[in-house]
């Protein structure tokens, strides 16, 4: 009770002969899981070189020379002029108000 494949491998050793290569280290068709573990570790070394392609455009992208400043302006509604100034980025706020 051959099967289908073991006779026709069979055949063919009895009409060509021995292969004269080696067997193959890996069988034609893989078994579902490893076509999965294959892809996910695809999936890992994509994710790890566009990580270090990012990591290394952030690294080389120069970082501004001067800080953006910032003022507003506006009147109270008792008519006082008072002003926020500082640089953006910073937790520290200047206000100014008249007279003050």
């Amino acid at each position: 009770a051959s099967t289908p494949s073991a006779q026709l491998r069979a055949r063919v050793l009895a009409e060509v002969g021995p292969s004269p290569l080696p067997p193959l280290a890996m069988p034609l068709r893989p078994e579902r899981g490893a076509l999965w573990r294959r892809a996910g570790i695809a999936a890992a070394i994509a994710l790890v070189m566009f990580g270090a392609d990012w990591f290394a455009h952030a690294r080389s992208t120069p970082a501004p020379q001067q800080a953006v400043r910032y003022s507003y302006a506006m009147r109270s509604p008792s008519g006082q002029l008072v002003q926020f100034t500082g640089v953006e980025g910073s937790e520290r706020v200047t206000v100014t108000m008249d007279g003050i």
